[in-house]
C-alpha cells in the first residue's frame, strides 16, 4: 500500500521537483555561454552564500514546525501554528532587511569583495522570498495537493530559467543581471504561494508554540549549516589554493554530479511528511525496509545513468572550457548517491526525535571534510575536494547506520542490496572497459548497458514473483498499445 502510493505520489511530485532541479541544470548552458569563467566562479561562491544565508535566517523552525504540526490533532491548533510561524518570518526577515540595508557597503565587501549594491540586494530578497516560499511547499505536501505544488514549482523554474536568459543574452547584465532576475521571479512565486494556502492559517500568534518549533528545529538547524560546510565549504578552499577558474570547473562538474540529487530531492519531498504516518503502522519495519531497497535501486540506476553519459551531459550544458569537468563527475554522483541513503538512514532518529544525535554527527562530518579538503586540494586540485567530500559521506552512512540500527532496528534485504550493488559494479565496469566509436554505436550502447542493469538484477532473481508478473503485464500492456 505504502510502496504503491509512494510511486504514485512520487510520480506526480517528481515532476515539479523535476523541473526546479532542470532549471538549475537549464540555467549552467545559459552561464558557461554568457559569463566569462571567472564570472562564472564568482557566481557560484555567491550562490553558496545564498543557501548559507537560508539556512541561517530559516532557523531550523520549518522542520520544528513539520513535527510540531503532525503533534496537534485538533484543525485549528494547526492553523494557529501556521500562522505564528508565518508571521514571525514575515517580522524577522523584514527587520533583517533593514539591518543589511543600513550596513549595505560593508556587507557587500564582506559577500562579494566589493560595493556592489545590486548584487547586495539581490541576493537579500533572493534569500527573504525563498525562505519566505517554504513555508506554502510544506503546506502542499503536508495536506498532499500534490498538483498546486507540481504547477507553482513548473512556472517558477520556467520563469526563473527565461527571465536569466533575457537577463544575460538580451540586456548582458552579467552577474548582477541574473541574480536580479531570479529575485524578481522569486518574489512574485512567494506572494503567489501564499495566496494558494490563504485558507490555511487564521491571523494569530502563539508565542509558545514558535518556542516549541524553534526547539524542535534548533538541531535541524546545526544539520543544515554542517551540510553547507559539506557541500560547499571546499569551494572557498579550492578558490584559495587554486584559481577563480578551477573554481568554476569544480563547480560544474559538481553541479553535473548533483543530477542524481532530483531522485533525492522527490522522495524527500514525498518522506518527509509520509514517514511520520508508516511509523505508526504495525508492520512499520518491514515497510522501511521495503522503502530503502528500492530507494536504492533507483539510487543506483540513476548514478550509472548520470556516470555513464557523462560526457554528453558536459557537452549538452557546456563549452569546451568546461572538458576537466569529466574528471570529478563520476565521484560527484557516486557522493550524493550516498547522501540519498545517508538521508533514508536517518529516518529511526527523526522518528524517535534525537536530532541532536544526527547534529552532533553532522558537525563532526562537516569538520572532517574541511580538514580532508585542506589536504587533498593542494595535491590533487579539484580532484582532491570532491574525493575529500565522498570520504565523508562514505565514513557518514557507515556510522549512522550503526548508530540508526541501535536505536530502531530494521531488518534489511541485505542480499537484494548487495545484489544491486553487483550489478550496478558490472555495469560501470562495462562502460568504461569497451571503447566503441561513432556517436550512435555510444549512444545505443550506453543505453543498452542501463537496460542490462535491471536484466542482471532479475537474473540474480531481485524481484520476487509478483513484481515479475506486474512487470510482465506492463509490458503486454505496452505491446497492445503500440500495436494499436
Amino acid at each position: 500500500m505504502y510502496i504503491k502510493k509512494i510511486f504514485y505520489q512520487s510520480g506526480i511530485y517528481g515532476i515539479g521537483v523535476f523541473f526546479t532541479s532542470l532549471a538549475g541544470f537549464m540555467l549552467l548552458p545559459i552561464y558557461t555561454r554568457y559569463l566569462s569563467v571567472g564570472e562564472f566562479g564568482e557566481l557560484s561562491l555567491i550562490l553558496a552564500a545564498i543557501f548559507f544565508l537560508q539556512y541561517i535566517l530559516n532557523m531550523g523552525i520549518y522542520g520544528g514546525f513539520m513535527m510540531r504540526y503532525f503533534d496537534l490533532d485538533a484543525a485549528k491548533s494547526q492553523k494557529r501554528l501556521i500562522s505564528t510561524v508565518m508571521i514571525f518570518y514575515i517580522s524577522f526577515l523584514s527587520c533583517v532587511s533593514i539591518l543589511i540595508i543600513l550596513f549595505r557597503s560593508s556587507l557587500s565587501v564582506l559577500l562579494i569583495g566589493r560595493v556592489d549594491i545590486l548584487v547586495l540586494l539581490s541576493v537579500l530578497i533572493i534569500t527573504v522570498s525563498e525562505t519566505l516560499f517554504t513555508l506554502p511547499t510544506l503546506m502542499f505536501r503536508i495536506k498532499e495537493s500534490a498538483i498546486k505544488f507540481t504547477i507553482i514549482n513548473i512556472s517558477k523554474s520556467a520563469g526563473v530559467v527565461v527571465s536569466v536568459f533575457i537577463a544575460l543574452k538580451i540586456f548582458n547584465g552579467g552577474i548582477a543581471g541574473a541574480l536580479f532576475a531570479q529575485m524578481a521571479v522569486g518574489v512574485v512565486f512567494t506572494a503567489l504561494a501564499y495566496m494558494l494556502i490563504v485558507k490555511q492559517y487564521i491571523f494569530c500568534f502563539d508565542a509558545k508554540e514558535l518556542w516549541i518549533s524553534f526547539k524542535l528545529g534548533l538541531p535541524i538547524l546545526i544539520i543544515m549549516v554542517a551540510f553547507w560546510f559539506i557541500d560547499y565549504a571546499n569551494r572557498f578552499i579550492v578558490k584559495y589554493f587554486l584559481t577563480l577558474e578551477s573554481l568554476a570547473i569544480y563547480s560544474f562538474g559538481f553541479k553535473v554530479g548533483q543530477l542524481i540529487l532530483f531522485l533525492v530531492t522527490t522522495f524527500q519531498t514525498l518522506w518527509q511528511p509520509l514517514m511520520f504516518k508508516i511509523f505508526k503502522a504495525k508492520d512499520a519495519k518491514r515497510i522501511f525496509s521495503d522503502i530503502f531497497t528500492y530507494l536504492v535501486m533507483a539510487l543506483f540506476f540513476g548514478a550509472l545513468a548520470i556516470s555513464i553519459f557523462s560526457n554528453e551531459l558536459i557537452s549538452i550544458f557546456s563549452t569546451k572550457k568546461y572538458i576537466q569537468a569529466t574528471s570529478i563527475v563520476p565521484m560527484a554522483v557516486m557522493t550524493y548517491t550516498l547522501f540519498g541513503i545517508y538521508y533514508f538512514l536517518q529516518t529511526p532518529l527523526i522518528l524517535k526525535k534525537r536530532l541532536y544525535l544526527i547534529a552532533s554527527l553532522s558537525c563532526f562530518a562537516a569538520v572532517l571534510n574541511i580538514i580532508l579538503s585542506f589536504l587533498l586540494v593542494p595535491l590533487l586540485r579539484i580532484e582532491g575536494a570532491i574525493i575529500a567530500t565522498f570520504i565523508t559521506y562514505f565514513l557518514l552512512v557507515i556510522v549512522m547506520f550503526v548508530i540508526a540500527q541501535r536505536n530502531y532496528k530494521i531488518p534489511y534485504d541485505y542480499a537484494g542490496l548487495g545484489k544491486i550493488l553487483l550489478s550496478a559494479s558490472i555495469i560501470f565496469l562495462l562502460a568504461n572497459s569497451i571503447a566503441l566509436r561513432g556517436i550512435f554505436n555510444i549512444i545505443v550502447f550506453k543505453i543498452t548497458l542501463l537496460f542490462l542493469f535491471f536484466i542482471l538484477l532479475w537474473v540474480l532473481r531481485f524481484f520476487n514473483k509478483g513484481e515479475i508478473a506486474y512487470i510482465k503485464d506492463r509490458i503486454i500492456s505496452l505491446q497492445e498499445f503500440i500495436q494499436k
